[in-house]
């Protein structure tokens, strides 16, 4: 009877665990630019059944990390996604469009690769996924997705069924020559391979300066193609990373500004058509936003109002010198710079010269002396000899 109930008991199990079969699916492990927070691992349950993860661990690090809800509820539906992220908020920038559970819990991937597993709330191991840099998706923007029971590089999906990236650069077909040869027939069958040409891929690449200035508006473009067209219409859905978003039916660049200096991450979902839930592809790209630098601002005192002093010197025109008018302090602000004009002598020639007092007096003393010496020669001079002529002409008609 007891093994009986034994053997009743692992058949249970057995299907217990079948009907929960949770599969680590994606793993991002080394994001492109900036680890820090933005890690996550996708799980997906395969079985038929829904199930509680909120007493479940992923076991990393050789650490049992436990999972708290952070959107969505803790039950993983049957044929469901759901996500385990570091840091669900930083999460959320990168990808603002997923809509299925997250989970978040305090692990930290190595970049070089280890070792991960998922333990139900038993501890009982569910799954696990070995992984290592050798792999691929060294942060070049991909993850490591479970595809044909094996982890590949691809474009990451969180929330979707794992897609590979195939590029194929030769698309010429391939001939096989089989030929069969016998004494009375030959028979020679060629048989033409065409190798398959995957679908189209969407390419999306935002096109923006890496750095600005805070306050200033800067430009931001898309190049979009699927395949060799152009996309020109949809619906494009712009995250801005501070908040922000913008939505538009056209592929058209349009001007955009940060008010406030840091690090964003813009993210571009682009959907097919305007009325789609889900996004075909989904772009990103990192910008600095610089602070402007302080100024203080320049008060220029008109120099018609600095007050001057007129400086002479003997012998010279008078000039105008400009001096530094005086500004109390508290009539200025503290970061405010004053400007006035040089202290240094700024001479104006412009003044008509002047003849000083003493050239004048000069010049009158020296016309008193002339008048003076004028006089004394004149009354030195002989005075004429009128009376001596006169006697004479008289004693002459006399004698």
């Amino acid at each position: 009877m007891k093994k009986f109930i034994f053997f009743i008991l692992i058949i249970f199990l057995i299907a217990t665990r079948a009907f929960a079969s949770v599969k680590i699916n994606e793993i991002m492990y080394d994001v492109e630019g900036s680890d820090s927070g933005r890690e996550w691992i996708e799980i997906y349950n395969d079985g038929g059944e829904a199930v509680d993860l909120s007493k479940w661990k992923l076991f990393e690090a050789n650490t049992n990390h436990g999972l708290t809800s952070y959107q969505g509820n803790s039950t993983l539906s049957a044929g469901g996604f759901a996500l385990i992220a570091n840091n669900p908020a930083k999460f959320l920038v990168d990808w603002p469009s997923f809509a299925d559970a997250i989970f978040k819990s305090s692990f930290s991937l190595s970049n070089t690769g280890e070792s991960l597993a998922l333990k139900d709330e038993n501890l009982n191991i569910i799954d696990t996924a070995d992984y290592s840099s050798s792999l691929g998706a060294t942060g070049d923007g991909k993850s490591l997705q479970l595809i044909d029971n094996k982890f590949q590089p691809s474009d990451p999906t969180p929330g979707k069924v794992n897609i590979l990236a195939v590029s194929i650069n030769n698309n010429e077909p391939v001939v096989e020559n089989n030929s069969t040869s016998t004494e009375d027939t030959t028979t020679t069958t060629n048989t033409t391979t065409t190798q398959a040409v995957p679908d189209p891929v969407y390419k999306l690449e935002i096109v923006a300066p890496e750095k600005v200035l805070a306050g200033m508006s800067f430009t931001v473009g898309l190049k979009a193609s699927y395949g060799d067209k152009n996309i020109t219409s949809g619906k494009f859905y712009w995250n801005f990373g501070n908040g922000e978003t913008k939505e538009s039916a056209k592929n058209e660049p349009f001007n955009y500004t940060y008010s406030i200096a840091g690090d964003y991450l813009i993210v571009l979902d682009y959907f097919k058509n305007v009325s789609d839930q889900d996004p075909v592809s989904t772009t990103r790209f990192k910008i600095k936003v610089l602070p402007i630098p302080a100024v203080a601002p320049i008060v220029e005192i008109p120099k018609e109002n600095v007050p001057t002093i007129v400086e002479q010197k003997p012998n010279q025109p008078i000039k105008q010198v400009v001096v530094k008018k005086v500004v109390k302090k508290s009539e200025v602000a503290s970061d405010v710079e004053v400007k006035v004009p040089d202290q240094t002598a700024n001479v104006s020639d412009s003044t008509e010269s002047k003849p000083s007092l003493s050239i004048w007096l000069i010049a009158l003393s020296g016309f008193i002396l002339i008048s003076l010496f004028s006089i004394f020669l004149f009354k030195k001079s002989p005075k004429p000899q009128t009376q001596n002529v006169s006697k004479e002409a008289e004693d002459f008609e006399v004698n």
